[in-house]
């Protein structure tokens, strides 16, 4: 009995059924972060249209403080997890409901807070 109680204490997840891989936050937060890129370029470009114009995303240096909540009764199948992404010299905390899209985990919606790493 012991070894389950010490099991669930240190799981990221509430359910083990729906609980996303480093891997597939990794890819949900990318695509957020490509989503943002373009969508600052198209503005960029409505606003300036005689100039050219290079954005992209930073790039993604690790991911850590993985911790997932129960299912939540929707559809499609989502979960709420907190985590860190590291850019760099810079960390974003964030807490996202995360959503199974087509076989794929996709952010729905998402409080995030950067900060500079010292």
């Amino acid at each position: 009995m012991l070894p389950l109680v010490i099991l669930a204490a240190i799981s990221r997840c509430a359910s083990a059924e729906l609980c996303p891989t480093d891997a597939e936050i990794l890819e949900a937060v990318s695509s957020q972060d490509d989503e943002t890129v373009y969508s600052a370029s198209a503005q960029y470009a409505n606003d300036y249209p005689d100039h050219i114009t290079f954005v992209h995303a930073i790039r993604i240096t690790g991911l850590s403080d993985v911790l997932c909540s129960d299912e939540l009764s929707s559809d499609p199948p989502s979960i709420t997890c907190r985590f860190t992404v590291k850019y760099g010299k810079r960390r974003s905390f964030q807490i996202a409901r995360l959503e199974k899209q087509e076989g794929r985990w996709a952010i729905a919606d998402a409080i995030e807070v950067v900060r500079d790493r010292k």
